[in-house]
């Protein structure tokens, strides 16, 4: 008896889906399908198109069958194809909503296995019978997007001739290229599914993403009125600053190479208007370019496009779906967000919060931007510090719920160090005070402190961390002094990447860095992997990993006179002494130096970009511990789901709930529940009743 459809959708519509999402694009009224392709249990592929007049055939048949029998849904970013089956379907084909757990994703798969989410760059990848074909986005631009300057498509049946990828064709013959296309689509992700076959999901791996599709389906309750007002506000402070900026310079803002002219005509030394650079040159104007200069920097402040992006995205109802993407972070597993970011939502500053309430009020009534900026100054700030008070429900409250210092307790408990989880005992100092206490600052700065250092960071890391406002020295003071508080973690750096070298030579052997945590390397099909294994079981991949020798040099920093300082270098490859004494060939320089290795692996680079990535020990240990951060986090919001507490929203280590069912604390409680894998974890949450998201 049949059991899986794969399943793959063209379409057509007005809204853009690459500004709305595709829960918006699914629910906009322009939107129908053009194009239907599906294969029952990998047999033969039937297809269904617009041009056929009729809303019935094979294909439509077997979607009945598979909502009706409750078969699995298999597709490549099944999340498209399920806001299409939920909202354009049922009106168009009159096919029932299939169950949402019975969708299948194998852009999931590909992720969770550590390779890139584009089924033509994992097909690509792993050399499968069927690629995705390059022709597509040209037939898209095509057939599924408004002529330009209209809302008319081109009809599939067009005998009007135009040329497509160097070749002139007519609209009903490269309409037949689309469909094929499609058919192709469908081939290429079943092709891709079965080479990932061991990698499929399933147990608690499965139970997460399901988890993670019902979240998204709820979707995150916004204000749409108070956003509106926001955006009117920044439109007009926009304008307002614009207005200024022409005023004095004669160009307009968006003239960025006649802006550079301008402001290096006026003393400024840079080479580009980007912010890096901007801060670096700052200093070097006065009068009107210096004024004009702070316009300038104003104009790009990025955390209000925030505020548009929430519009764009939010569906009738005031809710914005789909914005979660599960397994996005390729060496965590964390999730990621789509669209409006959630996860880097400008935090108010102290100052602010003392206001917001206020503030959020005088927004949600249409407060105009001149009153506004009078009133609170730093506009863009401002409202850019609204942005999570923007999350709420019309008339309902909200459970927000934090782990309390999660990763600080996840280290020790996974390199079996009981002198530190102690620190979280009630009535101790935890690790964040102590370290404070060590260094000589507070709580907070010790917390920061930690954070930038356990995973290996040194004195950059610190000087990021802490704003660039310590010198280097503070920040080196600071990392010997964590580490000296601290010495089981870098013995823990280099037991995970000890282990991860004896792996890499031992294919096929599972090898312990600690009872928790295990490495191992294979070389078999589909494709050659370093792996992970996590206290839950679930496992991170590293692609192609390898290890690559280098050389440790060690160069004295200080002059004559002065007590020693020193610095280490990484060189590529083993050196000799005598290279790596004329490494850096400055007199007297040369310390010592000794062999060691890198690994790197295949991973997501930038944006869509994959190559080379680079790990260590500490890289690998962090990974864990995010990783087991984000297993303990999924559980949790499993757990609470099944008690009632539907969770629609997750960041790092915070989930938030409808307040419509028990209690906060039941919601804190059920979030906590340890799993037995990681049995006697003293995990806790902070949590309050809120009106909004509003983490501080």
């Amino acid at each position: 008896m049949a059991s899986k459809l794969n399943l793959d959708f063209e379409t057509r519509s007005l809204a853009d889906i690459k500004t709305c999402g595709g829960y918006r694009y699914a629910e906009d009224p322009s939107t129908e399908v053009l194009i239907i392709a599906v294969s029952v249990d990998g047999g033969p592929i039937y297809t269904w198109d617009i041009t056929q007049k009729k809303t019935h055939n094979e294909a439509i048949e077997m979607i009945h069958y598979a909502v009706n029998g409750g078969w699995e849904i298999h597709a490549f970013n099944a999340q498209f194809e399920w806001a299409i089956l939920k909202y354009v379907c049922p009106k168009q084909f009159n096919t029932p909503i299939p169950n949402i757990n019975n969708m299948r994703c194998t852009a999931a798969v590909s992720r969770s296995a550590g390779l890139p989410p584009s089924l033509a760059a994992v097909s690509d990848f792993l050399k499968t019978s069927t690629q995705k074909a390059k022709i597509g986005s040209l037939l898209i631009n095509r057939f599924s997007k408004p002529l330009k300057g209209t809302t008319d498509f081109l009809s599939p049946e067009s005998e009007d001739t135009f040329t497509l990828g160097g070749e002139k064709t007519t609209g009903r013959e490269a309409f037949q290229m689309f469909v094929e296309y499609c058919e192709d689509d469908v081939r290429t992700e079943m092709a891709v599914a079965d080479t990932l076959k061991d990698f499929t999901l399933k147990g608690d791996t499965l139970a997460n993403f399901q988890m993670d599709m019902r979240m998204n389906d709820r979707g995150v309750p916004v204000d749409v009125p108070a956003l509106e007002n926001a955006n009117q506000i920044i439109k007009d402070h926009s304008a307002r600053l614009r207005e200024e900026y022409t005023d004095l310079t004669g160009l307009d803002i968006t003239q960025n190479v006649r802006n550079l002219e301008w402001f290096k005509s006026h003393g400024y030394r840079g080479d580009s208007l980007n912010k890096e650079t901007r801060e670096k040159n700052l200093t070097t104007l006065e009068g009107d370019a210096a004024k004009a200069f702070k316009l300038l920097s104003l104009s790009q402040f990025v955390a209000i496009k925030k505020i548009p992006a929430m519009l764009r995205f939010v569906m009738s109802d005031g809710v914005i779906r789909g914005s979660f993407m599960w397994y996005g972070a390729q060496k965590t597993g964390r999730w990621t967000s789509k669209g409006v970011q959630w996860q880097n939502m400008k935090k108010p500053s102290k100052p602010v919060r003392q206001v917001i309430e206020e503030m959020y009020g005088d927004v949600r009534e249409g407060m105009e931007e001149e009153t506004f900026d009078s009133l609170y100054g730093n506009t863009y700030e401002m409202v850019a510090s609204l942005c999570r008070y923007f999350v709420r429900f019309e008339d309902q409250k909200l459970y927000d719920a934090d782990f309390a210092s999660v990763e600080a307790r996840i280290l020790p408990m996974l390199i079996e160090c009981q002198r530190i989880l102690d620190k979280f005992d009630p009535g101790e100092k935890d690790l964040y005070v102590t370290t404070g206490d060590a260094v000589g600052v507070d709580r907070d700065t010790g917390k920061t402190l930690v954070l930038a250092t356990q995973f290996q960071g040194g004195w950059s890391a610190v000087f990021t961390a802490t704003g660039g406002t310590w010198p280097r020295s503070k920040c080196e003071r600071a990392v010997a002094l964590v580490r000296k508080e601290n010495p089981e973690f870098p013995k823990a750096w280099g037991l995970f990447m000890d282990t991860a070298l004896e792996a890499l030579d031992n294919p096929g052997t599972w090898f312990s860095a600690t009872k928790y945590v295990k490495f191992g390397y294979t070389n078999a099909a589909p494709y050659p992997r370093l792996t992970m294994r996590l206290p839950s079981g679930r496992k991170i991949h590293y692609p192609l990993a390898r290890k690559e020798p280098l050389t440790m040099i060690r160069t004295r920093l200080s002059r004559s006179g002065e007590p020693d300082k020193f610095q280490w270098t990484q060189a590529e490859g083993q050196l000799t002494v005598e290279e790596a004494a004329n490494y850096q060939p400055k007199p007297g320089s040369y310390s010592t130096s000794f062999h060691t290795y890198e690994i790197t692996f295949y991973g997501h680079v930038k944006g869509t970009k994959y190559g080379r990535v680079k790990t260590y020990g500490g890289d690998l240990l962090q990974s864990c511990t995010q990783g087991t951060g984000v297993d303990l986090l999924s559980h949790g919001v499993r757990v609470a789901e099944e008690k009632g507490y539907k969770s629609f929203f997750v960041v790092h280590d915070q989930g938030l709930a409808k307040a419509d069912k028990g209690s906060l604390q039941g919601y804190l409680d059920a979030l906590c529940e340890v799993p037995d894998w990681f049995k006697g974890f003293p995990l806790e949450a902070d949590g309050c009743v809120a009106d909004s998201y509003s983490k501080s």
